[in-house]
């Protein structure tokens, strides 16, 4: 597996507030837009039947496109993508983490892509 350093440059952070705001924006926009063509919205589903996350997100994409697109109608061009996302079981009891919380970066602008290396393997000694 390749690591990449990356420069997130103008980036659509789905951890800030104000782009937050945006994306429900963005959703509203959608969910009208579709309604108007009589068409039924995307939606979130899992890949494996019974399984509690939702791993394949339709909407979730549908919705962040659109913001792209509403965002370059306003001037603004955006050059990567970060979301945290919060999935599996609690990690212990009442916990406010899951045992797969992760965060992902999309990179929309591969010049952001600074460089790119084979992580070293840690040995037991290390």
């Amino acid at each position: 597996v390749l690591g990449a350093v990356i420069n997130l440059g103008n980036c659509f952070d789905l951890l800030d507030q104000r782009h937050l705001n945006f994306l429900k924006v963005a959703y509203s926009e959608l969910k009208k837009s579709l309604e108007e063509q009589d068409k039924e919205l995307p939606e979130n589903s899992t890949f494996v039947e019974g399984y509690f996350d939702f791993k394949k997100r339709e909407l979730d994409c549908a919705v962040i496109r659109l913001a792209h697109e509403l965002a370059k109608e306003q001037g603004e061009s955006f050059d990567t993508v970060r979301a945290a996302f919060l999935e599996g079981e609690d990690l212990y009891p009442k916990a406010g983490f899951k045992s797969k919380n992760h965060i992902q970066i999309a990179v929309l602008n591969s010049d952001c892509i600074t460089g790119v290396f084979l992580p070293r393997h840690k040995t037991h000694n290390e």
